[in-house]
């Protein structure tokens, strides 16, 4: 199975990569199926399904950044909140998954500029 995720993340000749998020998509789909459940779980628990850096949309709009990863629940990152659904700044602030347990990361955005991605990280470790 490692050897599938790193293809599947990996830039070839013949294909371009997968993002973690799509690749952790793909083995849940067939978990049970093509993979036993348990090793994908326990795969999917040590790996960056959401890199941290990695800029994501969520399913209501809101743009965040990646700051950490959560140990216990890989799909559920520390996700700093950065704009509102019409990507007007925000103030910063972490998104409280206890509070919030509709949310969701819808997805990840790849195609944004280096130096964009380097302008909301250092707005979010300001917050640090």
């Amino acid at each position: 199975m490692a050897d599938v995720w790193d293809a599947l993340v990996s830039k070839r000749l013949y294909k371009e990569e997968w993002s973690p998020s799509e690749a952790a998509e793909d083995f849940l789909s067939t978990r049970g199926l093509l993979y036993d459940d348990q090793v994908v779980g326990h795969l999917l628990e040590r790996m960056a399904i959401y890199p941290t850096g990695s800029i994501v949309r969520l399913t209501d709009g809101r743009l965040g950044i990646i700051r950490d990863q959560n140990q216990r629940d890989a799909a559920h990152p520390t996700v700093i909140i950065l704009a509102d659904r019409q990507n007007r700044t925000l103030d910063p602030y972490e998104l409280n998954w206890s509070t919030e347990p509709e949310a969701r990361i819808k997805s990840v955005l790849n195609d944004y500029p280096v130096d964009v991605r380097r302008q909301l990280a250092k707005k979010m470790y300001s917050l640090l």
